[in-house]
């Protein structure tokens, strides 16, 4: 089982950065190997999700729950997929009005060695580059105000 941990603070108000975290449908606009990106059902606080991965001839789809407090934190839980455990938490910590701290924690394992390795090579190596896809998304939306 692998576990990653990413921490950073973000000069972004936690509601800004958690509505754009939470915006499942437009992960594929901005994350390279997202290739789509939807919710399929929604209630209250709770999101049924589909992503769509591919990267490096690697394809997977992965259908999750996703459970929202809002701006405090997402848990994603897998439905289906092709990992035995997959899930993943986002923690939002207002600093100050326009200052947030994000922890990004991702828990995986797969009986299939050869995506265990690949997601524990790829995932291991990108963990930080998945917040920092939020991250442009949120400077570039930030400017077009």
């Amino acid at each position: 089982m692998s576990h990653i941990t990413e921490i950073i603070t973000v000069p972004y108000n936690v509601k800004y950065i958690f509505s754009l975290v939470n915006d499942v449908n437009n992960y594929s606009k901005f994350i390279p190997w997202c290739t789509s990106s939807k919710i399929l059902k929604k209630n209250n606080n709770i999101f049924i999700c589909e992503i769509q991965l591919s990267f490096l001839g690697f394809k997977e789809i992965l259908v999750t729950k996703n459970k929202c407090i809002k701006d405090i934190s997402i848990f994603i839980q897998l439905i289906s997929g092709k990992f035995n455990q997959f899930s993943a938490i986002w923690n939002f910590f207002p600093i100050s009005p326009c200052t947030t701290k994000i922890k990004f924690e991702l828990i995986f394992f797969s009986n299939h060695t050869h995506i265990n390795a690949f997601f524990n090579l790829f995932l291991k190596n990108k963990a930080n580059d998945i917040i920092n896809f939020f991250l442009k998304e949120a400077y570039k939306k930030d400017e077009l105000k």
